[in-house]
């Protein structure tokens, strides 16, 4: 069924669940009547399809055949048995195989863009362009030896709250997104718009959120960018408190 979409904007496409190897993955889509190619949206860490790509669907479906997923533990889609992008990369690969008959061009934002890199490794068939938006080849590379063994040692510990009954599980989780509400809402703004960003930052299952956040931390595709074949197209974010400019720099001369 169709979603309701933010206050204003046009309705969203429907939406639906489908099964691949690593558990569910939500999905919208929407068939345009032109002849454009596939366009495959994938969103950022914390954002669901929705959240990101809302103000450029409907445009988009026009003329293109448009699939936006929900990425493991993120919006509808749970996080089932990912721990990995590369892992992530085959259930959407799995999904653009069984939806299209062409390859697709992948736009990625951020954790997007590290899933549409490897995408475009393991999957080459599928993919006819890249568009990575305020993205980068590597996103841990900048922290410290201290900064990597927390890491280390948040991931353990969200891999025991998963374990942990349901009530802590609970507990856990509501901390963890009240933290991401807290640094990705816009403060002080009570527009409608921003009430619903904040219901989507909501879907979210919290833990999900963490595990992918540690596997885009390592996530390094340095050592093979240079040999995609396929035309990719970079969108750099200059005033990006996240993505470093100079990280996402980086990745567009890699890709000459």
């Amino acid at each position: 069924m169709a979603g309701g979409g933010p206050p204003g904007w046009p309705a969203l496409p429907p939406s639906r669940r489908v099964n691949v190897t690593g558990g569910v993955l939500a999905i919208r889509e929407a068939h345009g009547t032109g002849g454009g190619a596939p366009i495959l949206l994938l969103h950022g860490l914390t954002a669901t399809a929705d959240l990101n790509w809302f103000g450029v669907l409907d445009d988009l479906a026009s003329e293109h055949t448009v699939i936006a997923p929900d990425l493991p533990g993120h919006g509808s889609s749970p996080i089932g048995d990912r721990r990995d992008l590369i892992s992530v990369a085959r259930d959407v690969g799995q999904v653009l195989a069984s939806q299209v008959t062409r390859p697709a061009v992948v736009v990625g934002f951020s954790m997007g863009g590290a899933v549409a890199q490897l995408l475009a490794r393991d999957r080459p068939e599928l993919v006819r362009a890249l568009v990575l938006c305020s993205s980068a080849a590597t996103f841990g590379a900048h922290r410290s030896a201290a900064g990597r063994g927390m890491a280390r040692i948040r991931a353990a510990a969200v891999e025991g709250a998963l374990r942990a009954p349901a009530p802590a599980r609970r507990a856990i989780g509501g901390v963890l997104q009240s933290v991401t509400v807290r640094r990705t809402a816009r403060r002080g703004d009570p527009s409608p718009l921003q009430a619903w960003a904040r219901s989507q930052l909501l879907r979210s299952d919290p833990l999900g959120v963490a595990i992918m956040r540690d596997a885009l931390h390592a996530f390094d595709s340095r050592a093979w960018v240079r040999s995609l074949e396929v035309p990719i197209a970079s969108i750099i974010t200059t005033s990006d408190a996240v993505i470093p400019p100079d990280s996402q720099r980086w990745l567009a001369r890699a890709e000459r």
